[in-house]
């Protein structure tokens, strides 16, 4: 996903669970301005959203490009 993009944003459902493989991803504050927490590789997010079946409190924005791998997910969850 390139720069800028959010992966989701508060309010939304997470559909998946993220894993990055590479790149930085940020969690921001509820007015989209404050960051809370910088993910790097090997950092995961969006389960709560799976788990819960809760909107999202937060949201999260791509600040480099970043390479996902979801199939970890989709895997674990068939065991």
């Amino acid at each position: 996903m390139p720069k800028n993009e959010y992966v989701f944003r508060r309010g939304e459902l997470a559909s998946e669970m993220y894993f990055i493989i590479e790149g930085e991803a940020v969690v921001m504050d509820e007015d989209e301005i404050k960051t809370l927490a910088v993910l790097r590789k090997s950092n995961y997010f969006g389960e709560m959203g799976i788990m819960n079946g809760k909107p999202s409190l937060r949201s999260v924005q791509i600040q480099n490009l970043v390479i996902f791998n979801t199939d970890l997910y989709r895997k674990a969850s068939r065991h």
